[in-house]
């Protein structure tokens, strides 16, 4: 069963968010992968520089990935940060974080570094299409913010 979970993202990329005016900010596109039961969305408040991206899914995990995603195309070397914070309860394993991916096919390679609701950072990849998602949380006895 697939329930809503929503997050606010503040991010930054090697341009300031504040500097794109476009309605995703510093991203062009947004959408689903995986096709979810509950679609997910995004929006991007320019005066504050926070997104807000509410999704569903299975999860980001195994062979097939079910989210909600805010995306760039870019190429060579880039660096990216994010402050997050959950809004609300949510269910088991939501996630939040930065993700690299190869395209937007359910079983695309990928790697990222996420934040689970639970607060544990984590790493983790998919190293060649339609194989297991691989991981390693982090220790820490930081806990990401609900509200």
């Amino acid at each position: 069963m697939s329930t809503m979970r929503q997050l606010l993202l503040f991010c930054l990329l090697s341009a300031s968010a504040s500097a794109q005016g476009g309605p995703l900010g510093i991203f062009t596109n947004s959408g689903d992968v995986g096709g979810p039961a509950i679609k997910g969305s995004a929006e991007f408040d320019s005066a504050s520089g926070e997104y807000k991206i509410t999704g569903s899914g299975a999860n980001i995990w195994a062979k097939q990935d079910q989210f909600q995603y805010v995306w760039r195309e870019m190429n060579g070397n880039f660096a990216v940060s994010a402050t997050m914070r959950f809004l609300g309860k949510g269910a088991d394993h939501r996630k939040a974080g930065i993700m690299v991916r190869q395209s937007l096919d359910t079983d695309s390679t990928y790697a990222d570094i996420v934040i689970h609701g639970n607060g544990m950072p984590g790493l983790q990849w998919r190293s060649k299409q339609g194989e297991d998602t691989n991981a390693f949380d982090l220790p820490s006895t930081a806990r990401v913010p609900s509200s």
